[in-house]
Formats: structure tokens, C-alpha cells, sequence
């Protein structure tokens, strides 16, 4: 129960920072970080909880060293504090490449229908190809978690991911049952490592590429003869170069979350499509509020597509908001037509 109340404290203050203002997209090597660290500094509860509950002095302080594990970033530094391997486990997610393609989240499907699925085979299998990946096809909730389906009805599958929530608890038991103090401390790295690499997959539901099917917005196709290579989607750029605003933000605001059923941050069942998702008061996911409200480069206004079409999402649509084209100067003095659109309030 520890291990949960602990993971849930981490998760829940990383949800309120993915639904503050506008919903960002991020990068594994600044944005992810600068996320992890924010939010640590924001929220005291698993500061307090690591002291009090662990009897770490420090709380998210205390020096942890990995002692003969390997060390995958750019630092020299070995011996780092409960905090920074929070961040780096956030960074390792992405390693290699393609890991991402299981931080996908389609919350419209049922969780083993979930998984991105827009590219052609083809390519997907080239992907895994050049980066050595031979993974099955999950959902970001299901690589994160191992859950299939809702954590409360227990259902799981193995994803071959040895850095999710089933990882961390693993290790979490370890670091509490080893017998020397070498052994606790390589399990308690391990542990806020792993749980560092589920908080990014639960971030990328904030971005709407991931909960809207839509990995081509981070590809480039090269040529005509299967070529690619991978992107920053435009979105993800744009909040990397806005990094430094992430430690301006001085306010959150919570979320009521009314249990601790592990995948709720991701996906509460409580949007399915047939109605407007507005409010984050609705207890639903984090992938729900992104898929409902936002879009992506791919599935602006497809709600008219045909339903089998991989981008085909009922909202946001024309009918519920007040798209228009308006004519704007652009940088080179040309005026372009530019989409702004807003919600109606009275919808």
C-alpha cells in the first residue's frame, strides 16, 4: 500500500502541472526534467511523505547512490538526490527512440485497441527495425501501469517493460526487505527511477498527438522510398522553447481526485465521445481532457470523417465552437488566413 499512496502522491502532483493553462507537450531532455522538478518544488506532500512515512531525513533531499547500476545521461555525477533521479528516470523514458511509440492513448478504445496505429505497417516496422525495438503494440497506460484494463479489476498484461509501475514496485519491495545497506540503496534508485519513467508517460497525455492517434505529426517521411525520420511535433517545439516558463508557474490547481485507482490519471472512462468534456472537475483522465478539448496536426475538425479513419474524432467540432479563417499579416509582411478557434461558452 506504501508503494501506491507514494507513486499516487508523485503522479497526482504531475497531473495538476500536465492540466495547468494550456495543455503542453514536452521533450525528454529539458521539458520532462523541468516538469519533475517543478512540481516537487510546488507540492510538499511526497516531500513530507518520504520523511515521514520512509524515514528519509531529507525527503525528496536525501542522496541516493545507484551504486554499480548504469548511469545513461550526460552527468558525471553518480551520488544524486531523490529529486534529480525522479528527473532522470523522466529523461530515460525516451531511450531509445522507440519507446514512444508505446505513449500513445487513444481514450475512445478500449486500452488493448488503444495503441497508435495511424502510421502504415510498413513504416511502423521500420521504425523498429533502426532502432532495434521489437516490441508488441500497447497503449501508454498499459506500457506505463501493465493494466489492460481499470487497476481496480486487476487485469494485466507483460509489456516487456522492466521501467513501469510493476518495475517500481518490485523494487520498491526490495529497498525495503534487502539485507545490506549497498543493496537498498541500488533498489531505491531503481525505484524512483522507474517511477520518474511512468510520471513522463502519464505527462504525454497532455500532449494531444498522444491521446489523438497521431504519430505522424512526429515523423518525416524522406523520399518515396520508406525514408523517415523522427520530429519534435511543431507543439512539443514550441513548449521546448518556452522551457524556462515552467519554473515561472507559482500556482496549480489541484484536481479532486476521489480515489487512488492508479489509471484514472490516464483514462476515468468518463468521456466517450457523445458529449462535450469541458471541466477538469469531471474526474476524467488526463488523456480524456486532452483528446476531448485539444487538437492535433492530423485531426483538426474530423468529425465528419469517416469513422474508420485513424484521425476521426468527434471533438472538439465546428458546431460546439467559433472556428473562423481571419486574414493576419505574417512575418514576411504577407497576410495569411490563420484558424482561431474557441469554445462557445454557452455549449
Amino acid at each position: 500500500m506504501r508503494i501506491k499512496i507514494l507513486a499516487v502522491g508523485i503522479l497526482s502532483i504531475l497531473v495538476f502541472f500536465s492540466i495547468h493553462g494550456t495543455v503542453h507537450g514536452f521533450d525528454n531532455v529539458n521539458t520532462h526534467r523541468s516538469i519533475v522538478e517543478r512540481a516537487l518544488v510546488m507540492d510538499s506532500y511526497l516531500d513530507s511523505h518520504l520523511r515521514h512515512a520512509f524515514g528519509f531525513t531529507y525527503g525528496i533531499g536525501t542522496l541516493i547512490d545507484p551504486q554499480d547500476e548504469p548511469i545513461e545521461d550526460d552527468s558525471n555525477v553518480r551520488v544524486r538526490t531523490i529529486a534529480e533521479w525522479l528527473e532522470y528516470g523522466s529523461y530515460m523514458e525516451d531511450k531509445p527512440i522507440c519507446r514512444a511509440n508505446r505513449h500513445f492513448l487513444n481514450p475512445l478504445k478500449e486500452w488493448p485497441d488503444a495503441y497508435v496505429d495511424d502510421l502504415p505497417a510498413s513504416l511502423s516496422d521500420l521504425v523498429d527495425v533502426r532502432y532495434g525495438c521489437w516490441l508488441e503494440d500497447f497503449s501508454n497506460v498499459t506500457w506505463a501501469t501493465g493494466y489492460v484494463r481499470p487497476s481496480l479489476l486487476g487485469s494485466t498484461a507483460w509489456t516487456w517493460n522492466d521501467h513501469n509501475w510493476m518495475a517500481a514496485r518490485d523494487s520498491f519491495f526490495l529497498a525495503l526487505t534487502a539485507g545490506q545497506t549497498a543493496e537498498r540503496e541500488k533498489y531505491w534508485f531503481r525505484t524512483f527511477r522507474d517511477l520518474g519513467q511512468v510520471a513522463h508517460l502519464l505527462q504525454d497525455m497532455g500532449v494531444p498527438a498522444h491521446t489523438r492517434n497521431d504519430l505522424l505529426a512526429h515523423v518525416e517521411l524522406i523520399g518515396g522510398d520508406g525514408g523517415f525520420k523522427y520530429l519534435y511535433n511543431r507543439f512539443e517545439h514550441y513548449v521546448e522553447e518556452k522551457d524556462s516558463d515552467i519554473a515561472q508557474i507559482s500556482t496549480i490547481s489541484p484536481v479532486d481526485i476521489a480515489d487512488y485507482n492508479l489509471t484514472r490519471f490516464w483514462d476515468h472512462n468518463q468521456y466517450v465521445g457523445t458529449d462535450i468534456l469541458l471541466s477538469r472537475d469531471q474526474e476524467a483522465g488526463l488523456a480524456e481532457y486532452s483528446n476531448a478539448n485539444f487538437f492535433s496536426d492530423n485531426s483538426i475538425f474530423t468529425e465528419a470523417t469517416d469513422p474508420t479513419d485513424p484521425y476521426h474524432f468527434p471533438f472538439p467540432n465546428k458546431s460546439v465552437t467559433t472556428a473562423e479563417r481571419v486574414e493576419v499579416m505574417a512575418e514576411d509582411a504577407h497576410f495569411d488566413l490563420v484558424w482561431y478557434v474557441r469554445y462557445m461558452p454557452d455549449c
